[in-house]
């Protein structure tokens, strides 16, 4: 066992600080909401698997790290029938020291200033929305689009890779009836293959996807 993974862990501290507001404009027509934030987190607890210390997963305390961004999101119903709505968010989490898996070590397995695994600086999300009738029925029309920043797999340089940025275009058909919905719709319409996780510790590097262009109909019922 490395000398510097320990028996037992200690506990993980944050001390987090938001500011923000909520607003509704034009007459109603408009919501903006908005938050700044800083986090301070001490003796982080970090979850990772060495098959040379052991084939069960390890905790360890990596020490300290900080999380500072910005959140936004915002819907304006332009006409009575088309509603716009845009969430963004930027998070910058780094580590504030650098650490060190063997206590003994002269080089660390972390550093100070790294970005923290699966934690993209740039996230948002844009969806319209337009309702009409058809057939006489309730009826609407949604396209989104969600964008992931790049962000990297891991803490520990040695096994540290960068997942690309992805952005997925959905869209979908919806029609009300008298206590029942049907849904016409098409995910991940580009077929962006995006990465979601690498697994690069185990014997055999994995690479974890999304779900390829998938095209479908659901319909539910409810009962009162």
């Amino acid at each position: 066992r490395s000398p510097g993974v320990g028996e037992t862990y200690d506990p993980d501290f944050l001390d987090s600080y938001e500011l923000g507001f909520k607003s509704t404009l034009l007459d109603g027509r408009w919501r903006l909401n908005g938050a700044v934030y800083f986090m301070d987190w001490d003796d982080i607890q970090l979850g990772f698997f060495n098959p040379d210390i052991s084939l069960l997963g390890l905790v360890d305390n990596v020490g300290t790290a900080e999380s500072k961004g910005v959140e936004l999101d915002t819907t304006f119903l332009a006409t009575d029938n088309l509603e716009l709505s845009l969430a963004y968010s930027y998070n910058q989490a780094e580590l504030t020291e650098d650490y060190y898996a063997n206590e003994n070590s002269n080089t660390p397995d972390a550093v100070d200033g790294q970005d923290l695994p699966f934690t993209p600086d740039n996230k948002y999300t844009a969806t319209a929305r337009y309702s009409f009738e058809m057939f006489q029925l309730p009826s609407s029309v949604q396209v989104n689009y969600a964008y992931t920043d790049e962000m990297y797999n891991d803490l520990f340089l040695s096994n540290r890779e960068k997942m690309d940025d992805y952005g997925l275009l959905s869209a979908s058909l919806r029609v009300d009836g008298d206590g029942w919905h049907a849904t016409f719709f098409g995910e991940n319409l580009t077929d962006e293959v995006a990465e979601l996780y690498i697994n690069s510790v185990d014997i055999q590097r994995l690479v974890t996807v999304n779900k390829p262009r998938t095209i479908g109909i659901s319909f539910g019922m409810r009962f009162d």
